[in-house]
């Protein structure tokens, strides 16, 4: 079976989904941390940002690099999970770039079960998204709360093709 999603289906759902997951992680990040007056939450963002070593990689100047590298990640994470479910392991994975959608990828040339696809699809979100999301919201780091939210909401197309195998039984 072949699933696909296309790129207007993308841009509605980064849009609305960018707007929960920054609604949502800044207003817990504001009751977190109580932060009272915009004073103080400008301080705040400039403490938590220069604090994060991390804070680096969402410098001005490093942002392209960041997205770059960030996006080489997700798709050897991708792949990473996806090895263990297929038969050929290397020889069932494509990796490739499109230029005029300006995007990496790495697509499955053989079958793999419905288990090992969602794991797959999700364990870049969960890495490069939620965990960030999360260790920015426990401790305090705004700047690694903002690049979780940066990295979830650059992931949307994989959430998208999860949605569209929620109906699969996941033996198949």
């Amino acid at each position: 079976m072949i699933i696909k999603v296309n790129m207007d289906e993308i841009q509605k759902w980064s849009a609305r989904l960018a707007f929960l997951v920054m609604f949502f992680g800044l207003f817990a990040y504001l009751l977190l941390w109580e932060l009272s007056d915009s004073t103080a939450i400008l301080g705040d963002i400039h403490e938590s940002f220069f604090n994060w070593p991390g804070a680096k990689l969402l410098d001005t100047p490093l942002l392209g690099l960041t997205l770059v590298t960030g996006s080489l990640v997700h798709e050897l994470i991708h792949a990473a999970f996806f090895l263990p479910f297929l038969p050929s392991t290397f020889k069932g994975l494509k990796f490739g770039y499109l230029k005029e959608k300006m995007a990496l990828y790495v697509h499955l040339k053989e079958p793999i079960s419905v288990t090992g696809f969602r794991i797959g699809v999700i364990m870049p979100v969960i890495i490069l998204g939620i965990f960030p999301i999360i260790f920015g919201l426990l401790n305090g780091f705004l700047s690694a709360l903002l690049f979780g939210i940066l990295l979830t909401v650059a992931a949307v197309g994989d959430l998208l093709l999860l949605a569209k195998t929620r109906h699969l039984h996941s033996g198949y």
